[in-house]
């Protein structure tokens, strides 16, 4: 997101929407969707950690330098 603005603009609106709901709400969700077995208890994790690191990954690329990216 920080190397293309373009992309930035798009997608900024989206993950400032997905972060604003609590991650508990989302599991259920997950479960419904893939089940109790074992698909569904792989992703929920990874989505747990995606969903904090990715507005930390947007304000990275934003404070760095291009050469950096």
């Amino acid at each position: 997101m920080g190397i293309y603005k373009w992309f930035d603009e798009v997608m900024d609106p989206w993950i400032a929407t997905l972060y604003s709901i609590p991650v508990i709400t989302v599991v259920p969700i997950i479960v419904i969707w893939f089940g109790i077995g074992m698909i569904s208890k792989i992703i929920v994790p990874g989505s747990i950690s995606n969903w904090s690191a990715c507005p930390a990954l947007k304000t990275t690329t934003h404070t760095s330098s291009p050469e950096r990216l």
